[in-house]
């Protein structure tokens, strides 16, 4: 039902995208099955959030060579599962020119496979660890807030990278794997930084808890989602965006997802599969 009511969205304001408006930001949500992988890309600074599955470098490497991008400012790994992990370390092996890698724990963390340590090690790549409130900034176009995590907890998936885009404000919340709990946990702060046009939905489309919705406030839902045994995404979420009636993208069905940011506040979102895309005013 997810899959018609996007179709049918879609279908409702689809239009060609002016080629002559100016161009903010572009993100793309790689299709790399169950797991993510996002590129920012703002003038002329880049930002690779997560990889996949290593199986998936080449579609990164793909995207990267498409863009005609030479060097990643930074890229962040916003926790180290293999379906996050495994596209880093494959673009880090790949002697891609990176300038810094961000984590949520130091790099000779046990969770931080030792290939990965080895890897930043050997190429002399630069590794900071963040946690809220850190800025990680990609050149002087872009940057993003870390919202969480703050104190680390045992469950990797509650301490995944929460990342708010801060330039334009209100455009782009990316949530990596987090659970109700820390949903619940980031409503115990400045709700207000939560708003955002373009939510990535937390955890590949797994519970999402309403009043976290209702604060982050999106037009358009990303969920990156392949096969699973985890019934994601769970039936609840799928109901709880039919009934708010939001933009919904899923790459297990659309593929690839390009959102494109243009200065004068209008989206332009279109997905590999379907050649079409939508346009809505700010």
């Amino acid at each position: 039902m997810l899959g018609a009511l996007a179709a049918a969205l879609c279908n409702a304001s689809c239009t060609r995208i002016p080629s002559r408006s100016n161009i903010l930001m572009d993100c793309f949500f790689l299709s790399v099955g169950y797991g993510d992988a996002i590129l920012l890309q703002k003038n002329n600074s880049q930002i690779l959030v997560d990889g996949g599955y290593p199986v998936f470098t080449s579609a990164v490497l793909s995207l990267l060579k498409q863009r005609n991008i030479h060097r990643l400012d930074a890229v962040i790994l916003t926790h180290p599962h293999p379906d996050h992990i495994g596209g880093v370390f494959g673009v880090l092996d790949s002697g891609f020119s990176v300038g810094c890698v961000y984590g949520i724990y130091p790099l000779a963390h046990p969770d931080n496979p030792i290939g990965f340590q080895e890897i930043i090690h050997r190429r002399h790549i630069e590794y900071r660890v963040v946690a809220k409130g850190d800025i990680i900034s990609a050149g002087n176009d872009l940057h993003m807030e870390v919202l969480h995590p703050d104190l680390l907890g045992t469950d990797m998936n509650e301490n995944s990278m929460v990342l708010k885009c801060l330039e334009p404000k209100d455009f782009l919340l990316l949530t990596a794997d987090i659970g109700l709990y820390t949903q619940k946990h980031l409503l115990s702060g400045n709700v207000q930084i939560l708003r955002s046009r373009i939510l990535k939905a937390p955890h590949h489309g797994g519970e999402l808890f309403d009043p976290f919705l209702q604060a982050v406030n999106p037009e358009a839902v990303i969920i990156s989602t392949g096969i699973n045994p985890y019934g994601n995404p769970a039936e609840s979420t799928v109901s709880l965006l039919e009934k708010l009636e939001l933009q919904v993208y899923r790459t297990d069905r659309s593929g690839s997802i390009h959102v494109r940011l243009y200065e004068n506040g209008e989206l332009g979102i279109t997905t590999s599969k379907v050649p079409r895309g939508t346009l809505f005013r700010y």
